[in-house]
């Protein structure tokens, strides 16, 4: 796991990582979702599943959303 930190450092600062264990089995989706949206330090989240392919021009439009 040490290395696997080493490898995020660069992101810290903008970027925030939760690591969520069950101790039986599948942990439910939206308890990870919960424990994101409870840690985040923002007031926009944007949240991302495995099979979500951001667009090029995703930080300028949410630039553009978060101005209205």
């Amino acid at each position: 796991m040490e290395e696997d930190l080493k490898l995020l450092a660069p992101f810290m600062q903008r970027v925030d990582f939760h690591f969520v264990a069950a101790s039986q089995g599948p942990y439910p989706v939206n308890a990870m979702r919960n424990v994101a949206l409870d840690h985040a330090r923002t007031r926009y989240v944007l949240l991302a599943d495995i099979d979500f392919y951001p667009s090029d021009s995703i930080s300028e439009l949410a630039e553009q959303w978060s101005e209205k």
